[in-house]
């Protein structure tokens, strides 16, 4: 639902070339007071980078969009590091069903 709110740009990179296993990765950028990267790499114990999930099972653990933009935005300014990463999990809802990376 990002896209609802923000400006987000979805890239699909191939990985045979480069470390020859034919798998994706899916890279969403999205721009919220800069830009945040989200990573969905690939899953080698399954068949699919996304599980289907019902969303009253995940309900509780949703960021609100004002959650969202605030954990981006300090995390930003807080971690002088370089390092930026933090562990979350997407979730996309394709008709009526939910899945989660």
């Amino acid at each position: 639902m990002l896209d609802s709110l923000y400006e987000v740009k979805r890239y699909t990179l191939k990985t045979q070339e480069l470390y020859g296993v034919d798998e994706t990765i899916e890279v969403y950028n999205v721009n919220v007071a800069g830009i945040a990267l989200f990573s969905v790499l690939p899953d080698f114990m399954s068949e699919s980078n996304w599980t289907a999930m019902e969303l009253e099972d995940i309900q509780e653990s949703i960021l609100s969009y004002r959650e969202f933009y605030t954990m981006v935005v300090n995390k930003s300014l807080s971690d002088k590091s370089g390092k930026k990463a933090m562990n979350f999990l997407l979730v996309r809802k394709e008709n009526d069903q939910y899945w989660i990376s």
